[in-house]
């Protein structure tokens, strides 16, 4: 155009755009307790035929072990990640015309691991009622959650415990000769660990009780029956009668015996004994009673 008038049109010449750059949807940024295997989805850029798909260990997206293109899908199906790692991922899109610039790198932390039970050993038998239970300590862990329960499927709990900040707990107040199973947790701020693979122990037998001669009891014969509770899970039981209260030295000392009393002889008049009875199984032998006189 000039002030005489305006020229003809140029030839019509054309181009086409290369394609758009995709959106991320999912995880979101920073997102962490995200699964060892799992999804990764983008939003469809416009004109787009194909994706790139790249997935590191490093922020600056150096060395992606996962590096793909030609992708017609917009996500991608991981697997066989690590515990408590971060990672980073990104996007583009191309058509016949070119290629889009890479998306914004996201971040994403895989879920913490389930602990690794440590003590008592699993299968255990002969466990006090009172003592130590013990697991691996993890990486990324706040806390830990414990369950104790009578039954594999630990629908109903002895203890349950939230929030132990070492991986260990110490119990008391089970039952002698007892199956208790257990497990544990990993808590963090982003997500909890699946549970660890359940254990079991069983307790020991108990402390023998002792019913008759009553302690300090005098004019006993010195021929005559010492009788005692008989004791869940027992195979037999053992008997000391001693003349001294630390057992140094034994009139009697009788194992095997199958049931709940121990018929004595040969003691001598006039003197005084102490004796204690313990109760045995194939798995162990149990405290010693009270010592009476």
């Amino acid at each position: 155009t000039n002030p005489t008038g305006t020229s003809d049109w140029s030839l019509v010449w054309n181009f086409t755009t290369t394609a758009g750059e995709p959106l991320l949807i999912s995880p979101m940024n920073n997102q962490g307790g995200m699964p060892l295997s799992g999804i990764i989805y983008w939003k469809s850029a416009p004109s787009a035929t194909s994706y790139a798909f790249q997935l590191s260990l490093n922020e600056d997206m150096s060395s992606p072990f996962v590096d793909l293109i030609s992708r017609i899908d917009t996500f991608y199906i991981y697997s066989d990640l690590e515990h408590f790692k971060d990672y980073y991922f990104r996007v583009n899109a191309s058509n016949n015309d070119g290629t889009s610039p890479w998306t914004e790198i996201r971040k994403f932390t895989t879920i913490v691991d389930s602990p690794e039970l440590y003590s008592p050993d699993n299968a255990k038998f002969n466990v006090p009622v009172a003592g130590l239970l013990q697991w691996n300590p993890v990486t990324g862990a706040s806390s830990y959650t414990l369950w104790v329960s009578e039954k594999s499927d630990f629908s109903s709990r002895k203890i349950e415990e939230a929030g132990l900040a070492d991986p260990e707990f110490e119990y008391t107040g089970l039952d002698n000769y007892k199956k208790y199973f257990w497990k544990v947790r990993t808590e963090n701020a982003d997500a909890n660990s699946a549970w660890s693979e359940p254990w079991y122990f069983v307790t020991a037998i108990g402390k023998t009780v002792l019913f008759s001669p009553e302690d300090n009891a005098i004019e006993v014969p010195v021929s005559g029956q010492l009788t005692w509770l008989p004791v869940v899970g027992y195979d037999s039981y053992g008997v000391q009668i001693s003349k001294n209260s630390n057992f140094n030295g034994f009139v009697k000392d009788t194992a095997g015996i199958q049931f709940a009393f121990y018929n004595y002889s040969g003691l001598e008049e006039k003197t005084s004994y102490y004796w204690r009875v313990n109760a045995s199984n194939e798995n162990g032998t149990g405290e010693w009673s009270e010592v009476r006189s």
